[in-house]
């Protein structure tokens, strides 16, 4: 038995095959079931201009946020805190596979988020994103 709720999360329109009640799909995009708002248009004046690198960090923090924000951490009533520990796998789509995609790059996320949040363990699954389209053209 896990001691602690541990979460799957798809992002941006995957899908996983889980029957859990802690199974959450975010997506940002329109089209799709809208439930996240990301806008790097608000951090950054030339989105376009940002290395794939970059974009990939800023979307997997959004999406990191609001899966936070989803994900109960128990009541307010319950005693000494003892769900505030979560566990998360993070399915997310990046442009830069090849880099994201490796055990040193989800050990590191893991031990960030894990100091920075107090849950327990981060674990992400990445998939190969659709090139970005270039509005410049228009």
């Amino acid at each position: 038995m896990n001691l602690f709720p541990d979460f799957e999360i798809a992002c941006e329109g995957l899908k996983v095959e889980n029957d859990s009640p802690r199974y959450i799909e975010l997506e940002h995009k329109e089209g799709g079931e809208k439930n996240t708002i990301i806008k790097l248009d608000k951090f950054v004046t030339h989105v376009e201009t940002l290395k794939d690198r970059y974009k990939d960090l800023l979307v997997m923090a959004g999406y990191i946020f609001a899966a936070d924000r989803k994900a109960s951490r128990g009541s307010i009533r319950t005693e000494e805190y003892t769900k505030w520990s979560r566990e998360f796998t993070i399915h997310l789509k990046v442009r830069g596979l090849k880099f994201w995609d490796n055990e040193t790059i989800n050990k590191l996320l893991n031990d960030a988020l894990c100091f920075m949040s107090g849950d327990h363990k981060y674990h992400f699954k990445f998939y190969q994103a659709e090139p970005d389209f270039s509005d410049k053209y228009f």
